[in-house]
């Protein structure tokens, strides 16, 4: 009866989702007078892994712990050893030793009730639900009988199970249904974690206890609060006393992690900006209130209205006397209709482009600039793929040399298009004189875009540097005269700064720089009007001293006669 009821349950286990290729563990068989029983229910058991182990020989032992959900565990007592501490340890070892401590498992505990006392089963009861075993039944081997017994759902006595019970009664789902056997949780004072309210009684609340109870409600139980003001000492591992949720907090220190800041790219978008100019046509004014389609309907309700009048008019009174009025009411009423609204509507829309008196004459789009003849102004023409690339804006572009002086009013200039209101006062005084944003219309479509990307890793950041070079000299420079230079010193030689140059005369095309190393022969620099010197210094380990330092700075201001 033994060995079938272990197969069935078994085979029943062994076919659950959760363990179907799980390893069975058999403990202490060969100790006992079950030493049969391993290699009955191996032969009927065949598709199904094994692990049978003596924990009181040390040779059988094996090197790491092998997990077995299933354990069948064959418990007797000695006379010659003390029952509790015996009890307990070759309960934990049993459990260490299938790797079963604090993971799921369902045990069958086989025990000769003739042997094992009824204060030793309580005690082996109790051990094992202090470690944690919840799916846990036992079999009394009888002479005659086979008797199944469990705690119950308050761990308060034993309850007897049938032989023929199917798995799921003999080891319910706990994870559903815990059947209203408590959770025991300890907490302490930890506002607003957990606390003692007051005005409830003195009642354990707080946002660890509603997430407590949100868990007990949906598997059927309740919780039973074991409230200290103060944190105690962690339980010995012999304590009489289980507990399932702990809200006690352990602060971990966190290594310490080299991290980089991580910045966005930098994205420039470059928009034409037109100068607003306008035409004066009276015959362009008294058509623009209509559209062609509009004026199309009208001249159709008039060639209809006419031929009504010259040709239906006479036939219907002719020949359908009695339809005439139907017909020739509800056509004047129309007719009288549209002229009011036509004729209101004409009338509001001539006396406001009249009042403009002027016609704007300007593109709105890139693609009516494309078609227009507005020239345009920029540094370096080849730089910019949408002039390259059209010839016919390519020969109405103008190459912009700093030494002379422009009318802005009549070129077309680049502007990011974000910071045109901001800009375009300092670009047109570059060019020879200044004007606001009102007499320029800026189109929205971008006619060039460039992003600055740099690596994570790279410290400073490549993008946040040229962003912020290229801030400052917008803003210095819009402060000075139109005719000064940026000097960028000693950036030819090998170091990590070398693309700054290129970058930042791409971004700011309306200044002019001078890029020179010291070390090299180069024309008078007093010549270029210099106020703005950005100076890379590529290694300070041929500098020797602090008078190199000083010497090489003072030749700097020097040269650019800043000094």
């Amino acid at each position: 009866m033994l060995v079938s009821f272990l197969v069935r349950t078994i085979v029943e286990l062994h076919k659950n989702e959760p363990i179907a290729v799980s390893t069975v563990g058999l403990a202490n068989f060969n100790a006992y007078s079950l030493n049969y029983v391993p290699a009955q229910i191996i032969r009927r058991v065949s598709m199904t892994t094994f692990l049978n182990i003596d924990i009181g020989q040390n040779g059988s032992q094996p090197n790491a712990p092998i997990y077995t959900p299933i354990l069948v565990h064959a418990f007797s007592t000695s006379k010659s050893r003390t029952q509790e501490p015996y009890i307990q340890t070759e309960v934990l070892n049993t459990l260490q030793t299938f790797g079963l401590i604090g993971k799921e498992k369902k045990i069958i505990v086989v025990l000769d009730p003739y042997v094992v006392k009824p204060t030793e089963l309580d005690l082996l009861a109790r051990t094992y639900q202090h470690f944690g075993a919840i799916d846990i039944i036992y079999v009394l081997v009888k002479v005659d009988e086979l008797v199944i017994i469990r705690l119950n759902d308050m761990a308060t006595e034993f309850v007897m199970l049938s032989t023929v019970a199917r798995v799921d009664e003999l080891f319910p789902d706990r994870l559903t249904n815990l059947s209203g056997r408590p959770y025991k949780v300890v907490c302490f004072e930890n506002s607003p974690l957990s606390f003692r309210s007051p005005s409830s009684g003195n009642k354990t609340i707080g946002i660890d206890v509603e997430f407590i109870d949100m868990i007990a409600k949906h598997q059927h139980t309740v919780v039973e609060y074991r409230y200290t003001e103060k944190p105690i000492i962690p339980f010995d591992p012999w304590h009489t006393t289980a507990v399932d949720f702990a809200n006690y907090r352990i602060t971990l220190k966190a290594p310490e992690q080299d991290v980089a800041l991580l910045f966005l790219p930098d994205q420039h978008r470059w928009c034409l900006a037109v100068p607003k100019t306008y035409n004066r046509i009276l015959h362009q004014q008294m058509l623009w209130p209509y559209t062609g389609d509009v004026w199309a309907l009208i001249v159709a309700l008039f060639v209809g209205f006419f031929l009504y009048n010259l040709y239906l008019k006479r036939i219907l009174q002719q020949y359908v006397p009695n339809a005439f009025p139907i017909v020739n009411t509800p056509l004047h009423i129309f007719r009288m209709f549209m002229l009011f609204l036509l004729t209101e509507y004409y009338t509001a829309q001539l006396s406001s482009n009249l009042g403009l008196s002027l016609l704007p004459a300007y593109p709105r789009t890139f693609e009516q600039f494309q078609k227009s003849r507005v020239p345009i102004i920029v540094r370096s023409p080849e730089s910019y793929h949408f002039i390259r690339n059209d010839p016919e804006i390519m020969t109405r572009t103008v190459r912009w040399n700093l030494s002379e002086r422009y009318n802005p009013a009549g070129f077309a200039v680049l502007q990011l298009c974000d910071l045109f209101p901001y800009t375009i006062r300092t670009t047109t005084r570059l060019l020879g004189k200044e004007l606001s944003r009102h007499h320029y219309h800026l189109i929205e479509q971008p006619v060039q875009a460039s992003t600055c990307t740099h690596s994570q890793e790279s410290a400073p950041s490549a993008c946040v540097l040229i962003s912020f070079l290229v801030r400052i000299i917008t803003e210095l420079h819009c402060n000075r005269s139109s005719s000064s230079t940026v000097g960028l010193v000693n950036f030819n030689t090998p170091h990590n700064f070398h693309y700054i140059p290129a970058q930042v005369m791409r971004q700011v095309p309306t200044v002019t720089f001078v890029n020179v190393d010291l070390r090299e022969d180069s024309p008078p620099l007093q010549l270029f009007n210099t106020h703005i010197v950005i100076h890379a210094i590529p290694s300070y380990a041929r500098i020797k001293n602090k008078m190199s330092i000083v010497a090489e700075s003072l030749e700097l201001l020097q040269n650019f006669a800043l000094f």
